[in-house]
């Protein structure tokens, strides 16, 4: 049985994954619970801590990260290249920067909000792992804090622009009508990333 390890986004708990380990776990994986520290602990501090937790598995595995969760996975295969990793599936991950990230970072409050995750949100990571495939999953449903603070590219999820999911080496990438909150308890994400985890 094939494991996948949900990595959530900021300010989120691990339960924050509930939704969709189920319905991965009733598509017939071994859907698996990471939590971690996303503004209190640094960003390298936070890398170690899924590295550890990746490495107890002796088996390939997949990992699933929303958001920020998309990021820190795929800094994560880059920096510890000896880990076993089948794929990598985002959702609603800003790897090219967050346009809202860079306007709250803009405010010490939002910083402070932000905490260690503050410059990864603002700028995004230059490069996806080239060791295993990336896959993302992308929203267009516009309600969102984030089209709150400022205006968005559309489409975008409320949160994070279409266009801020996009980069060069991801092996698919899909847009569902969603926002990036509801996506967590979205049937059509929970398969589509069945559908990954199948191919």
């Amino acid at each position: 049985m094939k494991t996948v390890i949900f990595v959530p986004g900021i300010w989120m708990s691990g339960n924050s994954t509930f939704f969709l380990r189920r319905g991965v776990q009733r598509c017939g994986f071994d859907a698996r619970r990471f939590a971690y520290g996303s503004v209190l602990n640094s960003w390298q501090k936070n890398i170690g801590t899924l590295y550890q937790f990746i490495s107890r598995f002796d088996s390939p595995v997949t990992l699933v990260g929303h958001s920020l969760g998309g990021l820190l996975s795929a800094e994560t295969v880059k920096q510890h290249p000896d880990l076993k990793i089948e794929q990598i599936i985002m959702l609603g991950s800003p790897i090219a920067g967050s346009k809202a990230g860079r306007v709250l970072a803009s405010w010490k409050a939002g910083r402070k909000m932000m905490g260690g995750s503050c410059d990864v949100l603002h700028s995004g990571i230059r490069q996806l792992p080239d060791s295993v495939p990336v896959k993302m999953i992308a929203g267009e449903s516009w309600f969102g804090a984030g089209s709150i603070l400022t205006r968005l590219p559309i489409p975008h999820d409320g949160t994070v622009a279409v266009e801020e999911t996009r980069m060069d080496g991801l092996a698919e990438h899909i847009i569902l009508p969603v926002n990036h909150t509801s996506m967590l308890f979205s049937r059509a994400v929970v398969r589509a990333i069945c559908s990954f985890l199948r191919a």
